[in-house]
């Protein structure tokens, strides 16, 4: 692995094969943050939190982690990012894509949509990575995975599920408490 900065450009950079699902869910989940950071903070974020990248030509990357703020990058016109390179297999890129997605939904979740969204992700989730990266954790059920994780009721979980991830006030909770 190194740390090294790339051009950000679009016919340069890709998502790799092996963490195409993980990096679709995590574009398809209502953030409770979710605005146009500055250009300064994003640069900030990258920093601390570098894309995971595997060099598939010369120049040309395909990434597999550390994607969350990579749309904010695109947004505020970055010419360079910080990346991390591996040289990795695919099996290994899927195992650090999945690892990725956990790490980023289990700490900031939408709280109106999150258990359900978190019920699809174990779905989706093959069931040998599931048991390798969750251990003791893991549950034959998704839905019972997501309880053990996250301490709620089974009914709490089922109670999200028909939004299926989306949640149903998209007002932050400072609106929602004040009835803006």
């Amino acid at each position: 692995m190194r740390l090294t900065q790339i051009k950000l450009s679009r016919d340069k950079l890709s998502c790799h094969e092996s963490a195409l699902i993980p990096f679709n869910l995590s574009r398809n989940t209502m953030r409770q943050f979710a605005c146009d950071y500055s250009q300064y903070l994003v640069n900030l974020m990258q920093q601390q939190e570098p894309l995971h990248v595997v060099e598939i030509a010369d120049k040309s990357y395909k990434f597999f982690g550390g994607w969350y703020w990579l749309s904010q990058a695109r947004k505020n016109n970055l010419e360079k990012i910080n990346v991390i390179k591996h040289k990795i297999d695919a099996g290994d890129i899927q195992k650090w894509a999945w690892s990725y997605l956990l790490n980023v939904e289990l700490k900031s979740l939408h709280r109106t949509g999150g258990l359900a969204h978190m019920e699809r992700v174990m779905e989706q989730m093959p069931k040998g990575l599931r048991i390798e990266l969750l251990g003791g954790l893991y549950r034959r059920s998704a839905v019972k995975t997501v309880e053990v994780l996250s301490g709620e009721s089974r009914s709490a979980i089922r109670h999200q599920m028909p939004t299926k991830g989306k949640a149903t006030d998209d007002r932050t909770i400072l609106d929602q408490l004040t009835g803006e």
